[in-house]
């Protein structure tokens, strides 16, 4: 994945560039909004991880690879739990307008894991079409150079390291949420009308993110 690209920004972005390009973009995917992408969404989040980091830029720009994700595979679930947390609670305390961040933390996490569990099922459906369609096309000469069959054996490979790096990630968002309840609001709790100016409130903030984003 080129992290320039996936910002949208040039390899020569300033700092400022890229920030202005990350919250834009992320106002658009985020997996609460209509037409957002919980997978774009992370992608989006680990682009931006690594290139408002100097020193990850650096090493991404001369090598190519973010070493610091390449690393998050070594690390537990539990751990991986801690950093999603983490990145769902900076999220509301930074983009929410309002005093109780936990419940949108549960939700942002509990969106993201919806929104896996269906990439789930659309992995698996095309799994399984693999089956319907491995025997389809066959080479006239039965040779070892047989593409197609080459293909096939590929597409599955592919599909079933997808369908492991989902379910992984589905498991890992369970986790968190169960970290969660280990915490509890103790801001004021809104009701009634206040909710909905709550509601309002939330709203024109976002309107505002995205006019940020095309100024």
């Amino acid at each position: 994945m080129d992290y320039y690209k996936t910002l949208g920004v040039a390899r020569d972005a300033t700092q400022a560039d890229i920030k202005k390009a990350y919250r834009a973009k992320a106002s658009k995917l985020h997996p609460d909004k209509p037409g957002g992408n919980a997978e774009k969404f992370k992608a989006l989040g680990e682009a931006f991880e690594c290139l408002h980091d100097p020193k990850r830029r650096a090493a991404y720009d001369e090598s190519g690879m973010d070493t610091d994700a390449a690393g998050r595979e070594l690390l537990s679930d539990e751990a991986l739990a801690a950093l999603l947390i983490r990145d769902a609670f900076m999220h509301v305390i930074i983009d929410h307008a309002t005093l109780d961040c936990l419940t949108p933390a549960k939700h942002f996490i509990s969106e993201g894991k919806r929104a896996l569990t269906k990439q789930l099922a659309l992995l698996k459906s095309k799994f399984k079409r693999i089956e319907a369609v491995r025997k389809s096309v066959k080479h006239k000469h039965h040779t070892e150079e047989d593409l197609y069959s080459k293909t096939v054996a590929f597409a599955e490979e592919w599909l079933t390291g997808e369908i492991a790096e989902v379910e992984r990630s589905i498991a890992i968002g369970k986790i968190a949420l169960q970290m969660l309840n280990d915490y509890e609001n103790t801001g004021p709790k809104l009701i009634g009308v206040d909710a909905r100016v709550e509601r309002q409130r939330q709203e024109i903030a976002g309107i505002i993110e995205t006019l940020r984003g095309m100024a």
